[in-house]
C-alpha cells in the first residue's frame, strides 16, 4: 500500500526553446524569465546574440542564416522542447512553416481585427502608384505607410507630403538586397543576410494617421484565450515609429477587449504584441500584431505572462513576484542608449538585468563614459569601473 503522504513524485520542468535571429537584448530577459518560473531553457541563435551570452539557457544551438529552416530543425530534435517561442519576426516566420502555415500579414490581420470589432483605422493594399494615389485621396495625409517582414519600425514611413509618400512606396517596393547584405557584414544582425538571400516579396499597405501617442500590449494566450496580458502607453521612443524606451503600464478595457476579439478569430497560442495608437479623446486604434514575444514580455508586474502561458498549455511553473510596483519602466538598455542622463532612469524602475551580467556588459562595452558611469548610480547593486562586467 502506498503512503501518498510521505511519498512525492519528481515534478518535471517544462522545456522552452527560444529562437532569435538577431542581437537584441530582450530574448536574454525573456531567457530569465521562463528560468525564473522553473522551466528549463534552451536557444537557438546567432553566436552573436545576446541570447547566446545568457547564464539563464541550459543548452545552445547555432542558428545559420544560410540554412535557417535546417537549424530549427536540429535544435527542435535536440532540445524536443515543450513550447518553441519566437522572439523576432523572423525566427516567428520559421516557426509557423513547421507548422505548415503561412505568416499572416499586416492587412490579413486588420482585416480580420475589423471583423471581430477591433477598432482599427482605415488601411488599404498598395500593389502599383495608382493605388497609392487613390490611398493618398481617401485616406488623406499625412498617410502611414507600412511594409511586411519588417520589424523595429524600419518599414513605417509617416508621410506628410505626397512627394514622401512616393519616396516610400517606391523604396519599399524594391527593397535593396545588396543594402541588407552590407548590414549583415557589418555586423547588424544575420537577419539581414536571411533576408538578402531569401528576400520576401513586398507587401506594402497605407493606413490613415492618428493623432496621438502610441500604446502596446504584450500578450500570453493558448487556443484562442488570453491567459495574460499587460497593457501601455508610450512615454518615450527615439522615433515616432521606433520601439518604446519608456513605457507605463496602464488599465485599459479597450486594449483588453481588442486582445481578447484577436486572439479569438485567429484561435492564437504563444506570446504576441498588439500596437495600438491613443488619440486625443483617450480612444485606443489597433494599429497592427507583432506574432511573437515583444520587449515587455518577460517582465513580472501584477501577472507573469511566462508563467500563465505554461501553466495554461498544462506545463508546470510557478508565478514569479512583481518586480517593481512602479507603472513607469525604462527599458534596459534602450532608454540609457537614447539618453545617458535621463530623468527616467532614476524615475522609473530601470529594468536592468543585473543577474545577467555578460548581457549588461554587452551591452554597454561600447557606450561612452558618460552612460557607464549613469547606468552604474541608477540601480543596485552597483557596478563599479573595476567591475569584470566592464573587463576589456
Amino acid at each position: 500500500m502506498v503512503d501518498d503522504e510521505r511519498i512525492k513524485l519528481p515534478v518535471m520542468s517544462a522545456h522552452v526553446l527560444l529562437v532569435t535571429t538577431t542581437s537584441w537584448p530582450f530574448p536574454a530577459q525573456l531567457a530569465a524569465a521562463f528560468a525564473g518560473t522553473g522551466a528549463q531553457v534552451e536557444a537557438l541563435c546567432p553566436p552573436s546574440a545576446m541570447l547566446a551570452l545568457s547564464c539563464h539557457p541550459v543548452r545552445l544551438h547555432r542558428y545559420n542564416p544560410m540554412t535557417a529552416m535546417d537549424s530549427l530543425a536540429r535544435a527542435t530534435a535536440a532540445a524536443r522542447p515543450d513550447m518553441i517561442i519566437p522572439c523576432d519576426d523572423q525566427a516567428a516566420k520559421m516557426v509557423t512553416r513547421t507548422r505548415g502555415r503561412t505568416a499572416i500579414g499586416r492587412m490579413e490581420f486588420l482585416d480580420a481585427a475589423a471583423g471581430c470589432g477591433a477598432p482599427v483605422p482605415a488601411s488599404l493594399a498598395l500593389e502599383n502608384e495608382g493605388q497609392l494615389e487613390d490611398a493618398m485621396h481617401r485616406l488623406g495625409l499625412p498617410l502611414v505607410i507600412k511594409s511586411d517582414h519588417s520589424w523595429g519600425g524600419e518599414g513605417v514611413v509617416i508621410a506628410v507630403t505626397r512627394d514622401e509618400a512616393r519616396t516610400a512606396f517606391h523604396r519599399m517596393s524594391n527593397p535593396s538586397r545588396l543594402r541588407d547584405m552590407a548590414r549583415a557584414l557589418r555586423g547588424r544582425g544575420t537577419h539581414f543576410l536571411t533576408r538578402a538571400l531569401a528576400p520576401a516579396g513586398a507587401r506594402i499597405s497605407a493606413q490613415a494617421f492618428v493623432e496621438g501617442v502610441p500604446a502596446t500590449s504584450s500578450i500570453a494566450c493558448w487556443q484562442g484565450e488570453v491567459v495574460g496580458a499587460h497593457h501601455f502607453d508610450v512615454v518615450l521612443s527615439s522615433t515616432p515609429t521606433s520601439p518604446a524606451s519608456v513605457i507605463a503600464a496602464v488599465p485599459c478595457p479597450q486594449m483588453a477587449a481588442s486582445a481578447k476579439a484577436v486572439v479569438r478569430a485567429l484561435n492564437l497560442s504563444g506570446l504576441i504584441g498588439l500596437d495600438y495608437i491613443r488619440d486625443t479623446r483617450g480612444q485606443v486604434h489597433l494599429l497592427e500584431m507583432n506574432a511573437r514575444a515583444t520587449p515587455t514580455a518577460h517582465l513580472a508586474l501584477d501577472e507573469d505572462l511566462p508563467a500563465s502561458l505554461l501553466k495554461a498549455a498544462g506545463l508546470p511553473a510557478r508565478t514569479r513576484p512583481p518586480v517593481t510596483d512602479a507603472s513607469e519602466i525604462a527599458l534596459f538598455p534602450r532608454e540609457w542608449l537614447r539618453d545617458p542622463a535621463s530623468p527616467w532612469l532614476a524615475r522609473a524602475f530601470h529594468d536592468v538585468p543585473w543577474d545577467d551580467p555578460k548581457v549588461v556588459r554587452a551591452c554597454v562595452r561600447n557606450a561612452p563614459a558618460a552612460a557607464q558611469a549613469m547606468l552604474e548610480s541608477t540601480q543596485e547593486p552597483a557596478l563599479t569601473s573595476k567591475s569584470p562586467v566592464f573587463g576589456t
